[in-house]
């Protein structure tokens, strides 16, 4: 039986970028960012989680099915 590389996503929503964090189950770490988006969110978010599955070789879906966990923190003030 194959093992599987499975992933916890850490993202932090600053000011100015959104960081991201993916940490494979064999304790290697891959760091990310991408602009914050204040009109939404989400959209930086997914653009930094994107990147960093660049970097490990995988395509948006291809990395969500491979993870277990997301963690997501906000240092950035919301908008009105």
């Amino acid at each position: 039986m194959a093992v599987t590389t499975r992933y916890t996503i850490g993202i932090d929503i600053g000011g100015t970028f959104t960081d991201v964090v993916l940490m494979a189950s064999d304790g290697t770490v891959t760091i990310n960012k991408a602009p914050t988006t204040p009109h939404d969110f989400s959209i930086g978010v997914i653009d930094a989680i994107r990147e960093g599955g660049r970097d490990l070789g995988f395509d948006l879906p291809g990395l969500l099915a491979v993870t277990e966990l997301v963690k997501h923190g906000s240092t950035g003030r919301p908008t009105r």
